[in-house]
C-alpha cells in the first residue's frame, strides 16, 4: 500500500511538472516572439537549455530544512486565515458605511 502511494504521488507531481512546462514555457517565450526579437526556433532552443541550466543547478543546491517550517510551511496554512479574516472586515466594514 506504501509503495502504491508513492508512486501515485510521484505520477501526480510528474503530471503537474509537465503540464506546468506547457505554461512556463509559453509565458516565458512569448514576449520574445511576438516582439519579434528572437526567432521562434532561437526562442525554443534558449527556453530549453536555461529550464535544463535551472534543473541543474537546483539539483545542486543544499536544502535548508529548517527553514522550510517559517519561510513555507506556516505562511502556507496562515495565508488564507489571514486573507479570509481581512476579507471579512473589509466586508464589514463595507456593510456599514452603506
Amino acid at each position: 500500500m506504501d509503495l502504491a502511494i508513492v508512486i501515485a504521488v510521484v505520477v501526480v507531481a510528474l503530471s503537474f511538472d509537465y503540464t506546468n512546462g506547457f505554461h512556463d514555457a509559453e509565458n516565458a517565450i512569448a514576449t520574445s516572439i511576438s516582439t519579434r526579437a528572437l526567432t521562434p526556433r532561437i526562442a525554443l532552443i534558449l527556453a530549453a537549455v536555461m529550464n535544463f541550466v535551472g534543473a541543474a543547478l537546483t539539483a545542486g543546491a543544499v536544502v535548508h530544512w529548517s527553514t522550510i517550517d517559517d519561510k513555507v510551511v506556516i505562511p502556507m496554512v496562515a495565508s488564507p486565515v489571514v486573507g479570509f479574516l481581512l476579507a471579512f472586515l473589509v466586508m464589514l466594514a463595507i456593510m456599514w458605511i452603506f
